[in-house]
């Protein structure tokens, strides 16, 4: 007898070992396994550095973007750009 899935011999259930497997882990024998590295998201450098320094936070852009701040903080520093201090701006009139 083979598997129902693909040409192999079935052991149990009518499944090869292969498909039954994936079928005890993940409840479906066509399971694949997902890429183990995240997907890269392709986002508008120029146009973000162009808002931060004109003023936007970190977070207000990767709000804007719908991705992470610490996503932003790297594309920043790998396109070249000076991060400003964290925290609210120092007063002038204070020493």
């Amino acid at each position: 007898m083979s598997c129902k899935y693909c040409k192999n011999g079935a052991t149990c259930r009518g499944m090869c070992p292969k498909h039954y497997m994936r079928w005890v882990r993940h409840g479906d024998p066509h399971m694949v396994k997902r890429p183990s590295h995240p997907v890269r998201i392709v986002l508008p450098v120029g146009e973000i550095v162009d808002k931060y320094q004109a003023g936007l936070s970190l977070k207000d852009l990767a709000y804007d973007y719908y991705c992470s701040h610490m996503t932003i903080r790297k594309r920043l520093v790998a396109a070249g750009v000076q991060l400003r201090r964290s925290g609210r701006p120092r007063d002038p009139a204070r020493p």
